[in-house]
């Protein structure tokens, strides 16, 4: 069980904001819940010696952890790779990801972060705020990976080039969201060693926007899978169009449109991550995450 992280609280502001405000300022600690680590927390997997360092947080200070963070490496050389991870540890906690998830997000300072973020290219997936049971239900999301393997050495993530970033997160709080960052930086030396060095965080300290009830307009079952996947929607819903990603955002199965209780076959994909990306015809999006084992 990890242990909590050693903090030192600094008490910013004790205003409330306005009702009207439904966003945060990365790096701003202004009418926030402001946690400053002395010293930074850091995270660390090597090859050889310890491949895996996990810690949680308490972003409320409630007595419940909310996030864990991990940097994790491979026990072998070859093929190989390396992780920073972060993983919601409940629903009422989301992560703002991007279009190629289950990678995340990074804010600059002075970055806007709300219920609406940046979005990609429209050719892509949106950009969407995910919980544990949406597009993490089976596995972390990271900032960084690093692969080696037959095909050669690749890099993903926004958060590459040893830079601070901010990771746009919200916490439910009776019915609806405090919006917040987590201040970040990942440093790798290939795939045998990456570290993760948490800075500072802060949590709106008022409700900032509603948060709507978690709504379940599609169901895929089973995941992890082997094979087929399973896809029920509601008697009145419709997919106007379905797309299989995988970790990069690329397609790698586009089938017709669907009707509802729709199957999909699997079996000809290699094992691993992807994301099921689809949109109803009444202009919801929807995304889960899917294990191929």
């Amino acid at each position: 069980m990890p242990k909590p992280l050693l903090l030192l609280a600094v008490a910013v502001s004790l205003s409330s904001l306005t009702a009207q405000a439904q966003y945060i300022v990365a790096g701003s600690t202004t009418n926030a819940r402001y946690i400053n680590l002395r010293p930074n927390k850091v995270l660390a997997g090597q090859r050889p010696g310890v491949n895996q360092s996990t810690d949680s947080l308490d972003l409320d200070g409630d007595g419940r952890f909310d996030l864990q963070l991990t940097a994790v490496v491979s026990t072998v050389n070859f093929p190989s790779y390396a992780e920073a991870q972060v993983h919601p540890r409940h629903d009422d906690v989301a992560l703002y990801s991007s279009s190629q998830a289950p990678a995340l997000v990074a804010f600059a300072a002075a970055d806007t972060i709300q219920a609406r973020g940046p979005q990609p290219a429209s050719s892509l997936p949106p950009n969407t705020w995910g919980s544990r049971s949406t597009i993490y239900p089976y596995g972390p999301s990271w900032l960084v990976r690093l692969n080696n393997n037959p095909a050669g050495n690749q890099s993903y993530g926004m958060w590459l080039g040893g830079q601070d970033h901010y990771l746009g997160l919200r916490l439910r709080a009776g019915g609806s969201w405090r919006y917040g960052w987590l201040r970040l930086l990942v440093q790798t030396t290939g795939t045998d060693r990456l570290i993760i060095i948490i800075k500072d965080y802060a949590l709106g300290n008022a409700v900032l926007a509603a948060a709507a009830a978690p709504s379940q307009p599609w169901q895929v079952h089973p995941t992890p899978t082997h094979d087929w996947l399973r896809i029920d929607l509601p008697p009145t819903a419709t997919l106007r169009q379905l797309r299989l990603l995988d970790v990069c955002g690329r397609p790698v199965l586009t089938p017709a449109q669907l009707p509802a209780d729709a199957r999909l076959d699997l079996r000809a994909l290699p094992a691993g991550t992807y994301l099921l990306h689809g949109q109803l015809t009444d202009g919801r999006q929807l995304t889960r995450r899917i294990v191929k084992q």
